[in-house]
């Protein structure tokens, strides 16, 4: 019988990104052999967001084609820009300039900056949203297109010009509601927790010795293998077993890591495991060895 470890863990949370960019919430996932991939499930109706409600364009599509900014919309947000350094110079320390002349000021206050943008564009009928936990703006005017705007770079000052466009998606992208951007789930090993100086294999070789114990996680992704940010997917996950529970493999709970799991050894042979999100889901096989 195995001794469990039950040290602490830092468990990398499936994936976090941009809309168009990023995870279930953050970070990248291990190289692995690719996931068998099954059909998908019926599931609850995901939750509608806010911005498609807000929209009077609609919403987007999660099967845009994103590329190099086209920058159609830059005049639009130079001239709101200009408009909110007229109005607010509260927010904005004008005596100091990324470029002189550039009208580039650093930004004191972020939110209401980007917030007063962003309420000039939608009264001039552009369809315009914050992405979450970003200093990224998207835009679109009709659905044929969008674009994502950087507002403040990362010295804080506000980012104008050219390089200010990050993207543009053809049709629009956004917005979207939770769970449309989720195409699959990955799940796999993320690391191990070994005992009697056992050296563990490399993760996506989806082998677990008997004297190791596995983490595994599920992350959802979009049509480009992109960790979808954890906005746009359902916190909602379900792992199970589908062969090899108990005789091979016991499942455990990590305490508020629900997009983590443990997997005990508990005899050899093959098994495979589950997870679902957002009516997706995928199995992985793998299996305990000596």
């Amino acid at each position: 019988m195995i001794d469990r470890r039950l040290a602490p863990v830092v468990c990398a949370v499936a994936a976090l990104v941009t809309l168009s960019m990023g995870g279930c919430g953050g970070g990248t996932t291990p190289t692995s052999t690719p996931p068998v991939t099954q059909s998908p499930i019926a599931g609850p109706t995901p939750p509608t967001s806010p911005a498609s409600l807000s929209c009077p364009l609609g919403k987007g599509t999660a099967n845009s084609t994103c590329g190099a900014g086209a920058n159609q919309l830059q005049g639009d947000v130079d001239a709101a820009i200009d408009r909110v350094v007229a109005a607010h110079p509260e927010y904005f320390v004008l005596n100091e300039e990324q470029g002189q002349g550039s009208s580039q000021y650093r930004v004191r206050d972020v939110n209401g900056f980007i917030q007063a943008v962003l309420v000039i564009l939608q009264g001039q009928g552009i369809c315009a949203a914050r992405i979450p936990e970003s200093n990224v703006i998207q835009l679109k005017r009709s659905n044929d297109l969008s674009e994502d705007y950087e507002m403040v770079n990362g010295r804080n000052y506000i980012h104008r010009g050219t390089s200010a466009c990050l993207k543009t998606c053809t049709p629009a992208n956004f917005p979207l509601d939770v769970g449309d951007p989720v195409a699959r789930i990955f799940v796999g090993i993320f690391r191990f927790r070994c005992v009697n100086n056992v050296v563990a294999p490399p993760t996506y070789a989806n082998l677990i010795p008997a004297d190791c114990d596995a983490l595994i996680t599920a992350t959802p992704k979009d049509k480009d293998g992109q960790n979808v940010p954890k906005w746009l997917h359902s916190l909602n996950v379900e792992f199970w077993v589908r062969d090899g529970e108990g005789s091979v493999i016991v499942l455990g709970d990590v305490p508020g890591e629900p997009f983590n799991k443990w997997l005990y050894p508990k005899g050899l042979g093959s098994f495979s495991v589950c997870a679902a999100v957002d009516g997706r889901q995928t199995c992985m096989n793998a299996k305990v060895i000596p």
